[in-house]
Protein backbone atom coordinates (compact mmCIF):
# COMPACT_ATOMS: atom_id res chain seq x y z
CA UNK A 1 0.00 0.00 0.00
CA UNK A 2 0.84 3.59 0.03
CA UNK A 3 2.51 5.21 2.87
CA UNK A 4 0.82 8.11 3.61
CA UNK A 5 2.91 11.53 4.44
CA UNK A 6 3.47 13.60 7.16
CA UNK A 7 5.93 15.89 6.47
CA UNK A 8 4.38 18.86 8.59
CA UNK A 9 2.70 17.13 11.49
CA UNK A 10 5.08 16.55 13.87
CA UNK A 11 6.61 19.30 16.15
CA UNK A 12 10.30 18.87 17.62
CA UNK A 13 9.46 18.62 21.58
CA UNK A 14 13.22 17.26 22.85
CA UNK A 15 16.04 16.51 22.14
CA UNK A 16 19.56 15.68 24.31
CA UNK A 17 22.91 16.46 23.18
CA UNK A 18 25.39 14.04 23.29
CA UNK A 19 29.02 13.51 22.34
CA UNK A 20 29.87 10.70 20.15
CA UNK A 21 33.45 9.62 18.59
CA UNK A 22 33.46 9.42 14.51
CA UNK A 23 32.78 6.15 13.06
CA UNK A 24 30.43 4.98 16.31
CA UNK A 25 26.65 4.58 17.00
CA UNK A 26 24.43 5.42 19.60
CA UNK A 27 20.71 5.11 20.45
CA UNK A 28 18.72 8.09 21.41
CA UNK A 29 15.24 8.67 22.50
CA UNK A 30 13.83 11.53 20.43
CA UNK A 31 10.18 12.99 21.73
CA UNK A 32 7.87 13.82 19.00
CA UNK A 33 4.55 15.64 19.42
CA UNK A 34 1.53 16.63 17.13
CA UNK A 35 -1.65 17.98 17.84
CA UNK A 36 -3.52 16.15 13.91
CA UNK A 37 -5.07 13.04 14.41
CA UNK A 38 -2.76 10.93 11.91
CA UNK A 39 -4.40 8.01 12.48
CA UNK A 40 -7.99 6.92 13.51
CA UNK A 41 -7.53 2.82 13.35
CA UNK A 42 -9.01 1.58 17.17
CA UNK A 43 -7.48 -2.07 16.29
CA UNK A 44 -3.59 -1.26 16.14
CA UNK A 45 -0.68 0.90 16.40
CA UNK A 46 0.17 2.66 13.16
CA UNK A 47 3.91 3.12 12.49
CA UNK A 48 5.09 6.07 10.88
CA UNK A 49 8.08 6.37 9.28
CA UNK A 50 10.12 9.11 9.92
CA UNK A 51 14.33 10.47 8.78
CA UNK A 52 16.01 11.87 11.65
CA UNK A 53 18.87 14.52 10.71
CA UNK A 54 22.13 14.41 13.22
CA UNK A 55 25.03 16.67 12.78
CA UNK A 56 27.96 17.70 14.19
CA UNK A 57 27.23 21.06 16.50
CA UNK A 58 30.51 22.41 15.46
CA UNK A 59 30.17 22.11 11.75
CA UNK A 60 26.55 21.46 10.98
CA UNK A 61 26.35 22.23 7.14
CA UNK A 62 29.57 19.65 6.79
CA UNK A 63 29.05 17.30 9.65
CA UNK A 64 25.41 15.12 9.12
CA UNK A 65 24.03 11.51 8.52
CA UNK A 66 20.24 11.07 7.99
CA UNK A 67 18.42 8.29 9.65
CA UNK A 68 15.37 6.02 8.65
CA UNK A 69 13.37 5.37 11.93
CA UNK A 70 9.46 4.76 12.75
CA UNK A 71 7.17 6.39 15.19
CA UNK A 72 4.30 4.29 16.43
CA UNK A 73 1.42 6.22 16.07
CA UNK A 74 -1.38 5.01 19.42
CA UNK A 75 -4.46 3.32 18.91
CA UNK A 76 -7.35 5.74 18.20
CA UNK A 77 -9.17 4.59 21.36
CA UNK A 78 -5.95 5.34 23.58
CA UNK A 79 -5.14 8.98 21.77
CA UNK A 80 -8.98 9.44 22.49
CA UNK A 81 -7.91 8.76 26.90
CA UNK A 82 -5.12 10.53 26.43
CA UNK A 83 -6.60 13.86 25.58
CA UNK A 84 -9.16 13.65 27.33
CA UNK A 85 -6.55 13.74 30.67
CA UNK A 86 -5.23 16.39 28.83
CA UNK A 87 -8.48 18.79 28.91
Amino acid sequence: GTVPVYEDAFGFVNCVRFELDAGKKSKEIVILSTKEVLVEDERKDTPVPIKIKAYAVDEPERVFVYRDSTFIYPRYDIYQQQTKKGE
